[in-house]
């Protein structure tokens, strides 16, 4: 089938691809930054949820996430 595609069509298949392999890269680069920063400190916040049960949990966890933004970016600098 591959002998069958014209030298275009080669072409394009061939950019296709190269997009795809780009937009993993990129995937794969934002999933290292949120693993390294944002997941640390909501699975702390989680843990600390299930035992306090406020009666606001989402609000209680924006405010959890912000007070300690500072760990994340101390693990992104100790990780580096």
């Amino acid at each position: 089938m591959e002998e069958l595609l014209t030298k275009q069509q080669r072409g394009t298949k061939e950019y296709l691809l190269e997009v795809r392999n780009a937009r993993v890269s990129l995937l794969a680069c934002r999933f290292t930054i949120v693993s390294q920063t944002v997941s640390p400190v909501i699975v702390e916040a989680m843990a600390v949820l299930a035992v306090e049960r406020p009666q606001n949990p989402v609000a209680w966890l924006a405010s959890f996430a912000l007070a300690h933004s500072e760990l994340a970016e101390e693990l992104v600098i100790v990780r580096k």
